[in-house]
């Protein structure tokens, strides 16, 4: 819940406030403990975007997602 750090003191107040109205339990604030699980971010170049984005699809023609 990175966000809450974002929000003002006023916003955290409000958030608690309708939390508590709509849940009828109290708001814990997230601490800043270490995270247990860590990822490592590997960033494509533009050059292997390029490739990965003009690779056809394997999907059959005139298939489409249902949802």
């Amino acid at each position: 819940m990175e966000l809450w750090f974002c929000l003002s003191e006023e916003n955290k107040r409000k958030l608690a406030q309708y939390y508590e109205q709509h849940f009828g339990m109290k708001l814990v604030p997230p601490g800043r403990e270490k995270r247990a699980i860590q990822c490592e971010v590997k960033i494509e170049g533009l050059e292997e975007i390029d490739k990965l984005m003009r690779k056809p699809s394997r999907l059959p023609k005139g298939a489409y997602f249902r949802g």
